[in-house]
């Protein structure tokens, strides 16, 4: 009776094994599936060929029978420990000592199992005994099956080990029962073998170790529907939980602590084999914010964000807690996760951001330039400096939200700026031309850059007004043109005063004295007759000195000392002659000009006056003052002519600004000063070395 319910244990065992085996190979995937498959069919294997080796006769049969079940359980221990490692320790590869340590195991086993009828070595001194109808091999272990069972149990023992290894790492209860399911299933099967092996068993000669494989093989398969062995997802949700870098705190309805990853012992400072299974108020006592949170996590969702100085650094840390509810199909497994972030590095890198706007906005505001800031998606002014401000002359309500393009004298212009922004990212140095306070047209010069300002795209643009130097760059331009033109008018001057003396000049000289020696050929009587003839000389003679005149004054000789002034003589008696206006010049003495580059630029000045003067004027009296000190001197024009008024100096043609650009030629400087009615003063003032 008691043997054949063994062979039946051993049947169903075998059965059910083979079952298991095929269904997880069919039915799963993971990593855990195939080791656990071929564990589940070497114990089928281990057990169907003990039952067959009970039902043998012959010793022949029973060896072989042994031979197959001995090597099935020389792959079944080192399977079983790859399939226990990769469950508690699934980021850790298995080394090269530890293949050798396994896979040693058969290999050597292996040779000694084939020839085992040849040697002492594995298995010797083969005899049957009869047991009523059955018959039982009985033999000797030789030293290589004794070396075999050691190498075989110290891989179980190492097996053990990393179950219990994991047992005490605080894994979550889910994980913590599928590891004691393992533990001691495998166990109990180890110790009835190894009591066997020692000779102690309830039935002589019987090994019930292989009957309690119908048990396991049916806790397994309990195993595969409640606890997920060897599915994929627990496995993957168990290497997401201890890879992630925020902390995770698992808790009950009660408020105990269940698990919790590296990254929440380490920012937490706790031990999970010492404050697993304690209440949250109590392990967290050192915050009680921190313990009321966490105990409430099951019971209420919330976020809270906590300043804490954690008991064993000297720093305090910024937590982000964050807590949600977790519902399971059982009660038991109610509970809820706390999520702990550490911020702390981002709270100090916003503090950093504050205060580096804070000095960016500070540098700004007291720039001693123009800022501006506008919105690259609305296309507003969002920011605008005191300078630009009062630079516009316009309130900040009326700056601040307004159209950037409403401030461009060319709307077009700021369409090329914005491509140029979004290509480039931004622009150095442009002239612009914009309206200030919105109506004046202004040139400035521009460099913006693409920043984010409050969040958004922007734009800083700063810029200064350089429409004084485009004027003064303008104004150089015409002085030189004013130079080009002078410098040509002083070379075709001194031409024609050239071609006067040298040409018509002596012409003239030649037919003077052509007709005096006529009039001496004359007698007296004959004088008398021709009267024509003493008028074409006199009128000639008065041609050569006019003649002689503007030549002098086309071409003068150099005017050293006193020869300016005599030349302002001749200048003011001309234009008296000619025009009959009254002229007088100061003072009556002469006075003397060293440097003939001033004199020559000063008698051109009193020439283009007089002239202006007798042109538009039609003033009674002109008076010429030529004043010299030891370090400066003064020549002033003045007339009683009808002047004019100051604003509309910029129309009256060349003459001003040649007169200013000959002042400056000699480092003077030229004022005029009129008013309608009231006649024209013109001075120059100049330095004398």
């Amino acid at each position: 009776m008691i043997f054949t319910i063994i062979l039946v244990s051993l049947a169903l065992g075998t059965i059910v094994q083979v079952a298991l085996a095929v269904w997880v190979w069919r039915t799963f995937s993971g990593p855990l599936v195939r080791p656990f498959a071929a564990t589940v069919l070497c114990a089928a294997i281990w057990s169907g060929c003990y039952g067959l080796d009970l039902l043998a006769h012959t010793i022949p049969e029973k060896i072989l029978f042994i031979q197959v079940r001995n090597t099935a359980i020389s792959l079944m221990v080192p399977l079983w420990y790859l399939w226990v490692r990769r469950f508690c320790r699934p980021d850790q590869a298995t080394s090269w000592w530890e293949k050798a340590f396994l896979w040693g195991y058969p290999v050597v086993q292996f040779p000694f199992l084939i020839t085992m009828p040849a040697h002492d070595w594995y298995l010797y001194g083969f005899s049957l005994r009869e047991v009523g109808d059955w018959h039982r091999l009985h033999y000797k272990l030789g030293p290589a099956m004794q070396v075999c069972i050691l190498w075989g149990y110290a891989i179980q023992l190492r097996t053990f080990w990393f179950l219990i290894r994991f047992l005490q790492s605080g894994r979550t209860i889910f994980d913590q029962r599928r590891a004691w399911l393992f533990l001691l299933t495998n166990v109990g099967i180890g110790s009835v073998n190894a009591l066997f092996l020692a000779g102690i068993t309830p039935i002589p000669d019987i090994n019930l170790a292989p009957s309690l494989l119908v048990f396991s093989g049916l806790i397994d398969a309990w195993a595969l529907f409640r606890y997920q062995v060897v599915d994929l997802l627990p496995f993957a949700r168990n290497t997401v939980f201890n890879s992630l870098r925020d902390g995770l705190l698992v808790v009950d309805r009660e408020g105990r602590l269940q698990d919790l990853n590296p990254a929440a012992q380490r920012l937490l400072q706790l031990d999970p084999l010492r404050d697993i299974g304690q209440k949250a108020a109590n392990v967290l006592a050192w915050a009680p914010d921190l313990a009321a949170f966490v105990q409430n996590a099951a019971v209420q969702e919330g976020a809270l964000e906590l300043d804490l100085p954690l008991p064993r650094e000297a720093e305090t840390r910024t937590l982000e807690l964050t807590s949600h509810r977790v519902l399971g199909q059982e009660s038991d497994h109610e509970g809820g996760i706390v999520v702990v972030r550490d911020i702390s590095r981002r709270r100090q890198m916003e503090r950093q951001l504050r205060e580096s706007e804070a000095r960016n906005r500070l540098l700004l505001e007291t720039a001693p330039f123009p800022v501006a800031v506008t919105d690259l998606l609305t296309q507003t002014i969002v920011y605008a400096n005191p300078t630009a401000l009062a630079w516009l002359g316009l309130p900040a309500d009326q700056v601040i939200g307004r159209p950037a393009i409403g401030f461009y004298r060319h709307p077009e212009e700021r369409a090329g700026i914005i491509r140029q922004i979004l290509d480039q990212g931004g622009l150095d140095e442009r002239e612009v031309e914009l309206l200030k306070g919105g109506q004046e047209p202004v040139v400035v010069l521009m460099s913006v850059r693409r920043i984010e300002f409050e969040g958004r795209p922007c734009a800083y643009v700063a810029f200064i007004d350089i429409t004084a130097r485009k004027a003064a760059e303008a104004d150089r331009h015409r002085l030189a043109l004013v130079r080009c033109e002078l410098q040509a008018s002083e070379q075709e001057k001194n031409r024609i005063g050239r071609d006067l003396h040298d040409g018509l000049g002596q012409v003239l000289a030649g037919l003077a004295m052509l007709c005096g020696a006529m009039e001496d050929k004359l007698d007296p009587a004959q004088k008398a007759g021709l009267p024509e003839l003493s008028l074409i000389r006199k009128r000639l003679t008065q041609a050569i000195q006019g003649t002689r005149l503007l030549s002098h004054g086309l071409n003068p000789i150099a005017l050293t000392g006193d020869a300016l002034y005599w030349d302002l003589v001749a200048l003011t008696r001309q234009v008296q002659a000619d025009w009959g206006i009254a002229c007088c010049l100061e003072p009556a003495q002469p006075v003397a000009i060293a440097s003939p580059d001033i004199a020559l630029q000063l008698l051109r000045i009193a020439q283009e006056a007089m002239h202006n003067a007798v042109r538009h004027a039609s003033p009674t009296s002109i008076a010429v003052r030529l004043l010299v000190e030891p370090s400066s001197g003064c020549l002033e024009i003045s007339d009683n002519g009808g002047g004019f008024a100051a604003e509309s100096l910029a129309g009256r043609g060349r003459g001003l600004e040649t007169m200013r650009f000959r002042a400056q030629q000699i480092g003077g400087t030229l004022v005029v000063q009129s008013k309608p009615g009231q006649g024209t003063t013109i001075r120059c003032t100049f330095p004398l070395g």
